[in-house]
């Protein structure tokens, strides 16, 4: 096995403008209601926060089980935190609009294609993307669709392009058929349709401009055209049968609103480990009999794991909600407690565009007495919560517990776990070195390519906002 390790510690000021609502803190329970709510937004960057990296793999002649490893060691949350080959992008619609716009400027029509090629190569077809926790398993929110699957069906592509196209300021809309949608562009006073899922789009008689879907219906002679040799468009559908198809329909226009961009990142003490293979047997997906299975290897795997530190005189801010809990030393390790003779409490919420596998709480136990208990909840919601699951090992002794939450938390993508801590008497139920552990699938597309038997030349990138302090640890692992 061979382990390169890369580390950074610097600052860096940056301009702040987007807004999300994924894996953030600082929301409080609701006493009155006893509902807890997702936590604020944090802003991302303007301008990306970029470091070059070299790993060398000069010793390596194959790569197997390849894993990268991205841990926030410093005291600032870190937001949208990604490592990619040159020339690649994070996951996210920033960096992905940063490496189209950073060409020389472009006209609207070079800008369209250029995210339309970018959609185009790096998803492919199957219906559908989508887990549990997307509404009716379906999955349309286009970070979760580009980070957990890196499949779409027709629908889900043109929201990737909604979503980038608004991004950058344009009007967006999509075309609705019984057979098809198709995601339009509007720019030189005209709408261009763009269609990622068929890696096709469709010039006008004047075989310059890009056709609308309008013009398209109109004349589907310039669907048929686009025929091969064997009478297929790009995506190896029947060029004349979808030219029919187009001829046929009425579209109904719908427009989603993608002006605000999601994020997620890390916590301080919280890494990312992403898999070049999938390490489950599993795969996400919402399945229509007309497309294949598809198997676990067309997805990744990947695990966030956040090391809790009570001596931090600021791990309560890292928590939704604590209530009746106090910390007091045990060793090496300060150990969270019971504050009263009533039970205790404090939640986290977690978020992140990846479907959760499994997910596990482990720390090191310390009961006092058997009517001392130490367990942990599940809630999707932060108002419906499932049944405890108990860590309590034999009395006296400080003893490594762990927990799994996977029934409850399989395919949910955000939720809060409850650590509860309960005892006749002050300090008698107890935990310290508490570890939130998720596995969660993850696009192929997100591991960057690695070629052994050389040096590898990598980005790190993150969009946290003005004056936050880095403190981070990237490294590469290869079998």
């Amino acid at each position: 096995m061979r382990d390169s390790r890369w580390n950074v510690r610097s600052a860096h000021v940056l301009a702040v403008v987007l807004f999300s609502s994924l894996l953030h803190f600082g929301c409080a329970l609701q006493e009155d209601a006893q509902v807890l709510s997702v936590p604020p937004p944090v802003p991302a960057s303007a301008t990306p926060y970029n470091k070059a990296l070299d790993f060398d793999l000069s010793a390596s002649p194959v790569i197997n089980n390849a894993t990268i490893t991205v841990s926030n060691e410093g005291a600032d949350y870190l937001v949208l935190p990604a490592v990619f080959a040159q020339g690649g992008y994070g996951l996210n619609r920033s960096s992905m609009l940063s490496l189209v716009q950073s060409a020389d400027s472009l006209t609207p029509e070079q800008f369209a294609l250029a995210t339309w090629k970018l959609v185009s190569q790096d998803t492919f077809h199957f219906c559908s993307a989508g887990a549990p926790g997307d509404p009716s398993a379906y999955a349309d929110e286009p970070l979760r669709l580009l980070n957990g699957f890196g499949f779409t069906c027709c629908d889900q592509s043109a929201r990737i392009l909604d979503w980038l196209w608004q991004g950058a300021g344009y009007q967006t809309r999509e075309g609705t058929m019984t057979f098809h949608t198709v995601p339009e562009i509007y720019y030189n006073n005209g709408w261009h349709l763009y269609d990622a899922d068929h890696k096709v789009y469709y010039l006008a008689q004047d075989n310059k401009t890009v056709a609308s879907l309008a013009e398209i219906i109109a004349d589907p002679s310039l669907v048929a055209r686009v025929a091969d040799a064997n009478g297929n468009d790009p995506s190896g559908y029947p060029a004349a049968l979808w030219a029919e198809q187009y001829a046929a329909t009425t579209p109904e226009y719908l427009t989603y609103d993608y002006r605000k961009a999601a994020t997620y990142g890390l916590q301080p003490n919280q890494s990312l480990t992403l898999r070049s293979e999938n390490a489950t047997t599993s795969i996400f997906d919402d399945f229509l009999p007309d497309d294949p299975v598809l198997p676990p290897s067309t997805v990744t795997s990947a695990q966030f794991d956040w090391a809790l530190d009570f001596a931090r005189t600021d791990w309560r801010q890292f928590a939704s909600s604590v209530d009746g809990i106090t910390t007091l030393p045990g060793g090496s390790e300060l150990f969270m407690a019971n504050a009263g003779t009533k039970s205790g409490h404090v939640v986290y919420y977690l978020s992140s565009p990846f479907p959760v596998f499994n997910l596990q709480v482990s720390g090191t136990v310390y009961r006092e007495n058997g009517a001392a208990s130490v367990s942990a909840s599940f809630s999707s919601d932060g108002i419906h919560w499932s049944a405890a699951f108990p860590m309590n090992p034999e009395p006296g002794t400080p003893t490594l517990t762990t927990t799994d939450l996977s029934p409850a938390a399989v395919g949910q993508y955000s939720y809060f776990v409850m650590l509860s801590l309960s005892g006749g008497t002050p300090d008698a139920a107890r935990i310290a070195a508490v570890h939130l552990t998720s596995e969660v699938q993850v696009a192929k597309i997100a591991f960057p390519n690695l070629v052994p038997g050389t040096v590898n030349h990598l980005t790190y990138q993150d969009w946290s906002p003005s004056s936050d302090q880095h403190d981070v640890k990237v490294s590469v692992t290869v079998q």
